[in-house]
């Protein structure tokens, strides 16, 4: 049978063309062979200018209230140059509150890098196909080197000492281990990346950039931090938004409108 295999030659080859050299060993002992939710990261990577909110409102303001900019008077258009920042401010905010505009919402875009998070999480990510996506390739890039997220249930038992727990956890490490080791052979043994891939644990950890308007911001947290999500998966939005908070503090009220409750969430989640 002929396969279509992304081979050693085949990733050096990209390797070198896109990245102007070849990455290196791809047989790196991982620094830790489980992990729990604690090795997650995210970064805000766009926007980060301290004019991005200043700007929004200003092209939201236009575009959710221009219904009223009639001929001859053009009064939005001369509110939007002569009225004061924050009277066009609270103006916006009020209308997209009880009228969730999409023109409005739909304005400012945020790009978030996700890192040391596991594939079984990124699955669910995914689902939310208004959003884009571009993410670590377990087909051309090792995932030798990858934590695989233990369950944090039972790591916080081990933490707590518990006995069963401890040994648990030794057998979970040792089986990790076992396909950590199955993956380098096979690929040594001459087996493509790509399907010697399927030893590793569906938890194995990965990277993700997440790119969404704000409107999928809104709908993401609401649906992600709701009763019947996943821990994880709200842990995950809950530092989400602590960055978001930190880097565009006002932005982050705007998620506040419609989810008023994320900060109690974050408190559970973060401290």
């Amino acid at each position: 049978m002929t396969n279509k295999e992304a081979n050693n030659d085949y990733i050096i080859a990209e390797e070198e063309k896109y990245l102007g050299k070849a990455i290196g060993d791809m047989f790196v002992e991982p620094k830790e062979q489980a992990s729990g939710y604690a090795n997650m990261d995210v970064v805000l990577l766009s926007p980060l200018s301290s004019t991005a909110y200043f700007d929004w409102v200003n092209s939201a303001f236009y575009s959710s209230l221009c219904t009223w900019d009639k001929t001859p008077q053009e009064s939005v258009s001369e509110m939007l140059a002569t009225e004061s920042f924050l009277h066009k401010e609270k103006l916006l905010l009020n209308i997209i509150k009880e009228r969730p505009i999409s023109v409005a919402l739909e304005g400012v875009v945020f790009n978030f890098k996700i890192t040391n998070v596991p594939r079984s999480l990124t699955h669910q990510i995914v689902r939310h196909r208004q959003m884009a996506f571009g993410q670590q390739s377990y087909r051309v890039s090792s995932c030798y080197s990858d934590a695989v997220r233990i369950p944090q249930s039972l790591l916080d038992m081990k933490i707590a000492n518990n006995v069963s727990a401890i040994e648990l956890s030794d057998e979970f490490v040792k089986a990790v281990k076992s396909c950590r080791a199955i993956y380098k052979k096979l690929i040594q043994f001459g087996i493509p990346m790509e399907q010697a891939r399927n030893i590793m644990p569906m938890g194995t950890c990965t990277k993700i950039a997440v790119v969404m308007r704000l409107r999928d911001l809104i709908d993401y947290v609401k649906g992600r931090t709701g009763a019947i999500a996943m821990d994880e998966h709200t842990y995950l939005v809950c530092l989400m938004l602590r960055e978001l908070k930190n880097k565009q503090p006002e932005f982050f009220n705007v998620v506040k409108l419609f989810v008023p409750k994320v900060e109690e969430t974050m408190n559970k989640y973060l401290g």
